[in-house]
Parts: structure tokens; C-alpha cells; sequence
């Protein structure tokens, strides 16, 4: 997991400033983490600590083989830069290469969040050039577009919806083990929001039904997982 608001602070604080830290987070489109991995990675933004998101499709899985060669091949990178590890010139000339070309890709399939967060991490991971600055350029760019700015405002609506979400369901848990005579399940279910989640699910907004699939995995975690525990002597 991605650690409550206050351990991400933490982390960014302490790293901050230490070129030898790196950090590489990766998240599943519909992981119940999902909103806590992007929160961390915008607190270790704004504290200047290098960082890389990656998310995929998918929930709260092991990322596929090709999400962990770029994280292995992006930590070699942070250790050249921070001189861990020889630098290797032509190496990092062919990541750029390949970064850049991937970068373009997400922003032609119309996957202008990782494509954004790609062109300023590459400016901010790798020598300053004309490449690296144009990357930079792009990003801003991106950034400046209306419906940029529209899907932001939505993902940060989402994002506080999801929270209280989640408020809710663990007060609706506690409310259930808290019962003398042992609730419906029928009574959980709508305490739980189910079936505005599941009707969510297959609404017109994309990031909607995702957010809908991340809390209802995340319940489905709950009452699977965590919650059997509490009847547990």
C-alpha cells in the first residue's frame, strides 16, 4: 500500500534532497490503492524526490513482467545519476530513446495523465539537453489543454468521493460488528452503497466505473481479509 497521508509526508520529507533516493510506484487501474499510490507520487513531486509512477490494467496484482524491467531499468538510471553505479552513456541515450517513444504512444492513445507525468519525469531524470527541455515543453503543453484540465478536476473530485467512500464502509463494518442479533446481509449491502457501486460500474464516465470497481474491490478486500479478524479470539 501506498501508507495513510501522514507516512507519505513523512517520506517525502525525509527524502527530500537525497539524490540517492528513488522511489518507483506502480498501481493497477482498478487497485484499491489507486488514490494513495497517485497521492504519494504527487506529495514526492512537490518535495523534489525522484520518483516514477507506473499504472496498468489491472487490480491489486503483480504489475506485468514489462512495468517491472522499467522500474529495474529507471532505479540503474537513478544510480548513475547519483553515482552509485558507472555511467553508462550510450545505456541511458538508448532509455531516453525509448522513454520519449513510449511517451508519444500514451499521448496518441489519448492517455494524456501518464503520458503528462512520463515527459516531466523524463526532463527532471535525465541530463538537461534539448531533448529533455523539449520533453518538458510537452508536458506543460499537455497540462495547458481544457480538457486536461477538465479530466484533472474530475480525478480530484473522484478522488475526495472515494475517501469519504471508504469512510463510510469501514463505519458501516464497525456498525455491523457492533450488532447484539447478527444484521441482514441485505442491511450491509446498502449500508455498503453495493448497489449504486455496482450500478456505477457500467456508467457512461470511464473514470467513474473505475473508481466504482477500485471501492468495490476494496470492500471485497474488507470483508474477505481484514474483517474476519475482528471475530478471531
Amino acid at each position: 500500500g501506498a501508507g495513510s497521508g501522514a507516512e507519505a509526508d513523512a517520506l517525502a520529507t525525509a527524502a527530500r534532497g537525497d539524490s540517492t533516493f528513488a522511489y518507483f510506484a506502480v498501481t493497477g487501474t482498478d487497485d484499491f490503492n489507486n488514490e494513495e499510490v497517485r497521492a504519494l507520487a504527487e506529495r514526492l513531486d512537490a518535495a523534489h524526490v525522484p520518483n516514477r509512477l507506473a499504472v496498468f490494467d489491472g487490480t491489486h496484482e503483480w504489475p506485468p513482467a514489462s512495468v517491472c524491467g522499467q522500474a529495474l531499468a529507471w532505479l540503474e538510471l537513478r544510480a548513475m545519476r547519483a553515482g552509485l553505479a558507472p555511467t553508462d552513456s550510450a545505456l541511458i541515450a538508448r532509455r531516453l530513446d525509448a522513454e520519449l517513444a513510449y511517451a508519444d504512444t500514451l499521448e496518441g492513445g489519448g492517455r494524456w495523465d501518464e503520458a503528462s507525468r512520463l515527459f516531466s519525469a523524463i526532463a527532471r531524470d535525465y541530463p538537461r539537453s534539448p531533448r529533455t527541455d523539449d520533453a518538458a515543453r510537452h508536458a506543460a503543453a499537455i497540462e495547458s489543454r481544457e480538457l486536461m484540465r477538465r479530466l484533472r478536476a474530475r480525478m480530484r473530485e473522484l478522488a475526495v468521493r472515494s475517501a469519504q467512500r471508504g469512510v463510510d464502509v469501514q463505519s458501516a463494518l464497525l456498525w455491523f460488528r457492533g450488532q447484539k442479533d447478527v444484521p441482514s446481509a441485505a442491511s450491509l449491502a446498502d449500508r455498503l452503497q453495493l448497489s449504486t457501486l455496482r450500478r456505477e460500474t457500467s456508467a457512461g464516465d470511464s473514470l467513474e466505473a473505475s473508481a466504482a470497481r477500485r471501492m468495490l474491490n476494496r470492500i471485497s478486500t474488507l470483508v474477505s481479509f481484514y474483517e474476519p479478524r475482528a471475530y478471531l479470539a
